[in-house]
């Protein structure tokens, strides 16, 4: 029953127009709570907030160019006389509300929460479903050393190693090309960050090892890889192509770049590189 009233409160807000984000939570968190006790996975509860979101947008692209110049000529001739500066909050809100609603709410909603999503809630979700506690790790067994040292090195040198070798006999083959504006460089870079990425590691690691004690090992191991790769992407990433002028890389759509990876050259030519001075 709680969470049918949340719902109802979600479409309640949504009948009504209700734009401000954070508003939402409330609904969501009635639904997420009712979930809880009741035996349903929470997660459901994103879910119906998730597909309740908005994917129209009030203003549209149109509608944001038309009140923009609006705002900024009514902004122009404001300034132009005699005024407090109380007087141009108006034209400013309507260009703050022009730009935040020329997006859908869903849109909006993808783009704010994608930092949170992507820097804490996947890792925390992917440690916390990996299982990965180190309960029961003997460090003076003899095969720490051993298992250890050869999930660091399988990580964070032979990912790099292999994914680079495959590309480079790959593309010497001609069986594909590096997409435009992509060089070796940046594969390495890409190489190295793979190393990153610890639960089908520690799924292997649950295969190869059934000695408890041993798995806490590989686990262990695992975890100082993800680190020393996503150190070592940063560090070789900053120092490598930090140089590079923003104006120097080509602009590409997604299209361009898929066909710009296409081989098949002759069926399907490469794009001419756009100009950058073009945005």
């Amino acid at each position: 029953l709680l969470a049918i009233a949340g719902m109802l409160v979600l479409w309640t807000m949504l009948k009504m127009g209700v734009r401000p984000g954070m508003l939402y939570t409330i609904p969501l968190l009635i639904m997420w709570g009712g979930m809880l006790r009741s035996g349903i996975h929470p997660t459901i509860a994103g879910v119906i907030a998730g597909l309740s979101a908005p994917v129209g947008s009030w203003f549209g692209k149109e509608g944001f160019v038309r009140v923009a110049r609006e705002a900024i000529d009514d902004f122009q001739e404001r300034i132009n006389r005699p005024h407090d500066d109380h007087e141009l909050t108006e034209p400013l809100s309507r260009l703050s509300q022009a730009g935040r609603e020329a997006l859908s709410p869903a849109l909006r909603a993808e783009i704010a929460l994608h930092p949170w999503v992507a820097y804490f809630i996947m890792p925390l979700f992917a440690l916390a479903n990996a299982g990965v506690h180190l309960s029961g790790m003997d460090m003076s067994r003899p095969e720490f050393f051993t298992i250890t040292a050869g999930v660091v090195l399988g990580l964070a040198i032979g990912k790099p190693v292999g994914i680079l070798a495959f590309s480079w006999v790959s593309v010497r083959l001609g069986l594909g090309v590096l997409p435009k504006g992509l060089r070796w460089r940046d594969m390495t870079v890409v190489g190295i960050v793979a190393g990153i990425g610890f639960t089908m590691s520690i799924f292997i690691g649950e295969l190869a090892f059934e000695d408890a004690s041993l798995l806490a090992i590989a686990k262990f191991g695992v975890l100082v890889a993800t680190v020393l790769a996503a150190v070592g992407g940063l560090v070789f990433g900053n120092a490598v192509l930090r140089k590079e002028r923003p104006e120097s890389v080509p602009h590409l759509s997604a299209s361009d770049v898929e066909a710009s990876s296409d081989y098949w050259t002759g069926a399907h030519p490469l794009p001419e590189s756009p100009d950058p001075s073009s945005g």
